[in-house]
């Protein structure tokens, strides 16, 4: 049970009174005991990628979006080594999916509808709201440094950064408290990001735009979500036009989402534990 453990192989040949080589070998070994069905995939089948060497290469996570098992783990993200990897699955395996959750990474749109025909692609919820943060946060840091870093503004928006970036149905209305940004002005967390907003024509866009499409991913809102994306690229900040362009293509599979509400959160919770297992591993 050790080799399922999150220690080193150190520490396991430790425990076990043996060699680090002789776990090493039974860890190779073990491969064999795990048998794959290259028969069968679920009906949704949903994949994320993460960093596996040093952040040099990146692999495939693939995991059943129902029951979020985990179904196989692709060594590269290249087409060739994803297709030779899907076409291991017999046809008939292949043609019953009929979802495939993934983020807005272009390539994958190819491979998917030729290695899984039946399917229809569904934008994961967590990459698309991405899109609009970063720019956010970008926009943001740029006001900062327009200010200059000796005034009150730039150290406004530097220390009270998480108020603008948080879903606006999360702010406290009613909840006051003396801020020293503000000269000590009791304000409420939704008013500091009024002041916050202030500063910066630029920044209240951004943000407008952040939230909005943050509540129409949360209500599943189709009207709401067209709407955002028919906003003119000229009325938007630099930093926003290339997400509005990236929305825009990859609606269809947004508003997906909304009929077919799967998602690859589930993965992002397993990466996260990738990253653990390979600071252990010192990797």
């Amino acid at each position: 049970m050790s080799l399922a453990d999150n220690i080193s192989v150190k520490d396991i040949a430790k425990l076990n009174h043996v060699s680090a080589s002789t776990v090493q070998r039974v860890l190779e070994d073990s491969k064999d005991l795990v048998e794959l069905n290259y028969d069968w995939l679920p009906l949704a089948l949903s994949f994320d990628d993460f960093s596996s060497k040093n952040g040099s290469n990146m692999s495939i996570l693939m995991i059943n979006a129902a029951n979020h098992r985990t179904i196989d783990v692709i060594e590269s993200r290249q087409g060739k080594a994803l297709l030779k990897a899907f076409y291991k699955y017999s046809r008939q395996a292949r043609c019953q999916v009929r979802y495939v959750i993934v983020d807005l990474y272009p390539p994958y749109r190819k491979l998917i509808k030729e290695a899984f025909p039946n399917a229809i692609v569904i934008a994961d919820p967590f990459h698309v709201v991405t899109q609009a943060y970063r720019a956010l946060q970008t926009i943001r840091i740029r006001v900062m440094k327009q200010y200059g870093s000796d005034t009150r503004e730039y150290r406004a928006l530097k220390s009270l950064w998480k108020l603008v970036m948080k879903n606006q149905a999360q702010l406290k209305y009613d909840s006051y408290r003396s801020r020293r940004n503000f000269r000590y002005s009791v304000l409420s967390d939704s008013e500091v990001v009024e002041r916050l907003l202030d500063m910066s024509d630029e920044l209240r866009t951004a943000y407008d735009y952040y939230q909005t499409l943050l509540q129409a991913m949360r209500d599943r809102n189709a009207e709401q979500l067209e709407d955002l994306l028919k906003t003119t690229l000229t009325q938007l900040p630099e930093p926003l036009q290339k997400p509005q362009r990236t929305l825009r293509q990859h609606k269809q599979e947004i508003l997906n989402q909304f009929q077919h509400p799967y998602s690859n959160g589930i993965i992002e919770g397993r990466m996260n534990k990738i990253k653990v297992i390979k600071r252990t591993a010192g990797v």
